[in-house]
Order: structure tokens, then sequence, then C-alpha cells
């Protein structure tokens, strides 16, 4: 009888006396050798070099910026493609030879304004061009500052002297508000380049700021707005949603009747107060507590009446002076039917969220998708590292691979918030990008204790969002 021990020593004797054999390779010449796959990339223009110029006055047209290169070099208008939408940059296309004299402009001042260049790709300066408007082209000028009730009488003695193609007034909460905003068409970039003297030009009261834009920036913003234009029935500008006012700053203890009372010797709408301090014409806002919040709508007979109502501003009611505002009707039908305040975003939107950059539509885009359409993935909880390059990579993990046509970054007062959006070009991309889920912390939030989340939502979410009025901030510096 032998030991485990031995019988252990003689089993690693045997196996030592195998051969160490292993399968023959076959001959390189046997294998199978795949065609080579042909790579096509888009030709590159070795005769040129192209350049990326930042801070321009948003007013800057493409002869400002070829004039600002002619301090050093000579430069056509076609070698200048402008971003129409208040970006402040421009792409610009040198010889070799210019190339040092241009770079050598840099932090040269146009106007008031710094600008840097510096040497980019030429694909980024062909993405421009394709997305500028061409010479000869229909071009759109945005209007910002708008005074309320403005219409397109008023925009067209605004431009009298220039041809107005079209005209679009821009409201919301289904066109029952407007936004101070608008777009006019002119017949060409040169009309539009001369209508730009009007900028900081009084309307009604109020300095009006101009700018050029394209029409996919104007197709994206519209997308936004959901309601007839102004002018139409039930438009903010029409007669019938401009016979209501607010009035703000009553005394707690004030009734309907109490603010009915404060407008007399004006008509009202509908009929008298009915002696329990209620009355027909007048809406009592409520606070979030239910309580008297010190607002109040009041709807009157017609617009004249509503207008003399505005006269009434800073007057005293009780022992307060109070405030007194146009509203449109809408707002009026929106509280005494119990809804909230319309045109107001989402309850999780911040009013300090921006974003570095508004939102414009692809080409290809702005002419398919709907506000309505689930083609956006709004990411919630990111790190502070995370970029929109990395976001873009974060899709790419899914299988197949979802392209991200648009990432937008939101900050909070100038600093990341830890949210984004992405637009996808098509419902089921949408639908297939949310499959990145479980790649996300890894990718987004290395560091964080909880993973980033993704959630679908509208193309008019992500629009509210990045493109509000007045809230195109750039990252902290």
């Amino acid at each position: 009888r032998t030991s485990r021990a031995s019988r252990t020593r003689a089993r690693g004797t045997q196996m030592s006396r195998i051969p160490n054999e292993r399968p023959a390779m076959p001959a390189m010449s046997a294998m199978p050798v795949s065609p080579p796959t042909e790579k096509r990339e888009r030709p590159l223009d070795p005769t040129h070099r192209f350049l990326r110029v930042r801070g321009l006055p948003y007013s800057a047209t493409k002869a400002q910026v070829r004039d600002f290169f002619t301090q050093g070099i000579t430069l056509e208008l076609s070698d200048v493609a402008l971003r129409y939408n208040a970006s402040g940059e421009a792409f610009v296309r040198v010889t070799a030879e210019q190339l040092p004299a241009a770079l050598a402009l840099n932090k040269g001042t146009l106007g008031k304004r710094y600008l840097e260049i510096f040497e980019t790709e030429q694909a980024e300066y062909e993405r421009c061009e394709s997305s500028s408007t061409p010479d000869g082209s229909k071009v759109l000028v945005r209007l910002r500052g708008l005074p309320w009730g403005v219409t397109v009488e008023d925009l067209a003695g605004f431009f009298s002297g220039h041809t107005l193609v079209s005209t679009a007034i821009l409201t919301r909460s289904g066109g029952r508000q407007q936004t101070g905003e608008a777009y006019v068409e002119l017949d060409s970039e040169a009309a539009a380049s001369a209508a730009m003297v009007l900028h900081r030009k009084e309307l009604r009261g109020r300095y009006i700021e101009l700018f050029l834009a394209t029409k996919g920036e104007m197709l994206a913003v519209v997308a936004a707005t959901d309601g007839p234009p102004p002018g139409t029935p039930g438009g903010a500008g029409s007669e019938e949603e401009r016979r209501v006012v607010k009035v703000r700053g009553i005394p707690w203890a004030s009734t309907a009747a109490d603010v009915a009372g404060f407008f007399l010797g004006l008509q009202l709408a509908g009929g008298q107060a009915d002696g329990t301090g209620a009355h027909p014409a007048v809406v009592m806002i409520p606070g979030a507590d239910g309580r008297a919040s010190g607002e109040a709508l009041v709807a009157f007979a017609d617009a004249v009446a509503a207008t003399a109502a505005l006269k009434r501003d800073k007057h005293q009611l009780g022992n307060r002076w109070v405030d007194v505002m146009p509203v449109t009707a809408a707002e009026m039908r929106a509280r005494a039917g119990g809804g909230g305040d319309p045109g107001r975003g989402p309850p999780w939107l911040e009013p300090t969220w921006a974003v570095a950059h508004p939102l414009e539509l692809p080409p290809h885009l702005s002419t398919t998708l709907v506000p309505t359409a689930k083609v956006c993935v709004r990411l919630k909880g990111l790190g502070a590292e995370a970029s929109e390059d990395a976001i873009t990579a974060l899709f790419r993990t899914v299988t197949p691979p979802v392209v991200a046509a648009v990432v937008r970054l939101i900050y909070r007062k100038g600093a990341p918030s830890g949210h984004a959006y992405v637009l996808f070009g098509s419902e089921h991309d949408c639908a297939a990008a949310m499959r990145a889920q479980p790649d996300a912390h890894a990718v987004l939030a290395p560091n964080a204790s909880n993973a980033p989340e993704l959630v679908c939502c509208s193309l008019r979410e992500m629009l509210l969002v990045c493109n509000r009025p007045h809230h195109i901030w750039g990252p902290a510096q």
C-alpha cells in the first residue's frame, strides 16, 4: 500500500513526461484575409488654413469681420462664415501665407470687444458655413425687448423703408402671452444688414435690440410655442386678449368688490357685486398656502377701458399703493379655472438655470421634428467633471451606438448644475439611448455616490430650458 504523497509524486512524474505540444497554427497564406476597408474622408483643402474668432459683438456682420482682418490680410466675404445666433463666433478661411498675419490680430478690438483668434479644423468652418445663410437668400432679424401688445403693423412701421417678407411675433401658452421677441424676414442678406441700423432704436417707449438670425434658429424657437400668432382671434395681440389687468399690492383684507370699486368710472366685464364681496369681473389670486397673495386680475368690457385702467398704477387702494399692469385674458381664464401661472416652465425648472449657447435645431431636423416628440433625454445628477464630449461618448456605449445631435449642459449661476439635455434625431434613437443608464455612473460621475439618472422628455421641454430669454450664460471662468 502506497501513501497518498507517493501516488501524487508518481502522477506528477507521468505528467512531466507528456510532451508540451500545441496545435500548429495555419500558415499565414492559408488564413483568409479580408479586403481592407476603404475609409471615406472629406477631402481636405491643402492650400488654406481655418481660424475661429470668438468674442464678436452680437450685432456683428460678415462685412465687419472681413474689414477687421484687412489690417493684415485681404479677405473676401465668401471667406467668412458667421454664426447668426448671437453666439459671438465666426470662422475665417485664409491661405497658409496669410496665417501668421491673421493670428497676429489676436486680442485686437472690434468696437469695444476684444477678439480671440485661434486656428481650428476645416470641418468646423464647413459646418458653420453650411448652417449659415448664403448670400442672396432670405435673412431673418430677431427683435428683443418689444412692448406688450405689439402688432405686425407696429413692426412694419418700425422697419419703415425696409421691405419685410414676413413677420412672426413670438408667444407662449398657446399664443396667449407675448414673449417680447419677434422675427422679421427680409429679402436679402444686404437688406438684413442694412436693417441693423435700427438696433437700440425706440418703439413705443422701449429700446429694441436687433440680432441677425437664421431660419433654423427661428424654427427652433417657434417650435416652443403652441398657439395662434398674435393678431388672430385668441392671440396675444387681439382685442379680446388685451382687456385684462393685474393688480398687485392689494391689502390682505380687501375683497373683489373693493378691487372693482378701485376702478370706479371704468366699465368692467360682467355684472355687479353680489353683496358677498365677490365680483364677476375680479379674480383674487391666492398664495401657495391658500391665503390672500395681494394680487388680483380684473376684466374690463373692452381694451380701451383696460388701457385707461393702467393710468391708475401707483394709486392708493385702502392703505396700500398698488401696481396695475397689463396681462392677457388667457391668464385670467387659467386662474379662474384653478390653473397655475401660464407660460411658466415645469416645477423642477429653477429660475437661475442657464446654458452657454441657445439651442438651434440642425437644418435636417428643423423640418421633421414636432415640439411634442419624445426625442430628448434629460440627465440629472451629473458630476462636476461631466462634459458634452463625455455625454456624447456615453450614448456610443449602447449597441448599436446612438449619435447625439445636440448636447447642452445646464449651469446654475455660472457653475455646473448637474443637469444636461441631449437631442436625438428620432424617437427611436431616443428610446435606444435610454439603454445607456447602466453605464452612466462610470462614464459621467465616477466619483459620485449615486448614478446619474436619464429621463426621456419632449423637444418642447428642451427648447423651454435652452431658449428662455435672457438666460444665456457661459460656464464659470
